[in-house]
């Protein structure tokens, strides 16, 4: 009986030793489940962030939106932070996985003032520059259209509206377009850009002739390039616009031209007065010859300095001179038709002399965009990015409840 006790009681022992280390594997197995499931929940947030922060949609640089992650393509990112951080979103599976995370993006520059590039597509010609060292992009619209901006940040720009069309008859030269130079910040989404065309030059008209078109205006960031004032023929004034168009050879006064954008038309005095350019007034037109089309100016927005904006020139009605456009792209006068203003200067068109004649074109404006693709002050000094996710293996809160960190620092 005693050896039967004895027996009982080892057995007895026994089983409840085993069902000890069973109870404690199944601890450890439940602990080390739901620590796989707060690291899993964790290193999926990190990579959506890590995704979205390399791509071309950047949504971590200075918006707030919404990203695809997991499955969910409308996850909310705030700039609005529970601490020191600038974005932040929260990943929840409440559902089948019931697993959770918060994600942190902290970016601070380095060096000597980084920052994050401006990324944007558009336009009817893209290209790279170096200026002083420094790499930038440059967008040319010719046309209407759109840049669709992915990331945010300050641009440099150039407005050129349309040049105005030369009258016809006795006739002066079309004004350059309004010529705006400038900086600005563009946001992520669509920024839209319009490109003002030149105006039609002045045609016969019963035997007479005609005054000029205005040309369109161009605009940008809510900067707007008025386009330039017509011509006017022999017995009317020139066009207010950008830069006013030239008087008619009749004693006509020419147009008055934008403040800060160009400049008077020339008056008509047995020539027709020369357009306004961007950097001077037209020409009076007189019977020595003169009727030029005033100068534009200078942009190196694209590299290279070139001239825009240039004012059309007067009608020669003596039949004996070369009346000249003004530099950037104003149509010259004639005796005959009037030269067309060049494509995509905002040039005046050129005045025609008889009435059998045609004035001048004016040339299509145009709206050049760049920005810079690296730091100015410090071109290998990016941002730098501290990314946090902390994820944990239940979405309520409860004593099971275990949670895992990843940081990730570039």
């Amino acid at each position: 009986m005693f050896i039967a006790v004895i027996i009982t009681s080892i057995v007895i022992l026994l089983g409840v030793t085993i069902a000890g280390i069973m109870q404690r594997d199944t601890l450890i197995t439940a602990s080390s489940r739901a620590s796989t499931q707060a690291f899993y929940a964790a290193d999926t947030a990190l990579e959506c962030a890590l995704k979205w922060d390399n791509r071309g949609e950047n949504q971590f640089a200075s918006s707030s939106d919404t990203i695809e992650c997991a499955g969910d393509d409308s996850v909310s990112v705030s700039d609005s932070c529970p601490g020191d951080c600038d974005f932040y979103f929260e990943l929840d599976d409440e559902g089948d996985a019931n697993v959770c995370a918060e994600v942190s993006i902290e970016k601070e520059p380095t060096g000597n003032g980084g920052y994050l590039q401006v990324q944007a597509t558009g336009g009817d010609e893209v290209y790279d520059i170096n200026v002083g060292g420094v790499p930038y992009r440059v967008h040319e619209f010719h046309g209407d259209g759109i840049l669709d901006v992915i990331v945010g940040g300050d641009v440099e720009y150039l407005i050129i509206g349309g040049g105005g069309g030369g009258g016809s008859n006795d006739a002066g030269g079309g004004g350059a377009g309004g010529m705006i130079e400038g900086s600005g910040e563009v946001e992520v989404g669509s920024e839209s850009v319009v490109v003002g065309q030149g105006g039609e030059g002045g045609t016969p008209a019963g035997g007479g002739g005609e005054e000029g078109n205005p040309g369109e205006d161009s605009s940008f960031l809510g900067q707007v390039a008025y386009g330039g004032g017509f011509g006017g023929t022999n017995s009317d004034p020139g066009g207010d616009g950008g830069s006013g168009g030239g008087g008619g050879d009749g004693g006509e006064p020419g147009g008055s031209g934008v403040a800060g954008q160009g400049n008077d038309g020339g008056w008509g005095n047995n020539n027709g007065g020369g357009g306004g350019g961007a950097g001077e007034p037209g020409e009076e037109g007189t019977p020595d010859g003169d009727a030029d089309g005033g100068d534009g100016l200078q942009s190196s927005i694209t590299g290279t300095p070139t001239y825009y904006a240039g004012g059309g020139a007067g009608s020669d009605s003596n039949d004996a001179y070369s009346l000249e456009g003004g530099l950037g792209g104003g149509g010259d006068g004639d005796c005959c038709n009037g030269g067309d203003g060049e494509p995509n200067t905002g040039g005046g068109g050129g005045g025609a002399s008889y009435n059998a004649t045609n004035g001048g074109d004016g040339g299509s404006g145009i709206v050049i965009i760049r920005y810079a693709l690296a730091n100015p002050d410090d071109s290998d000094a990016p941002a730098n990015t501290l990314i946090e996710s902390r994820g944990r293996n239940t979405c309520q809160p409860s004593s099971r409840q275990v949670e895992r960190a990843l940081r990730s620092f570039y």
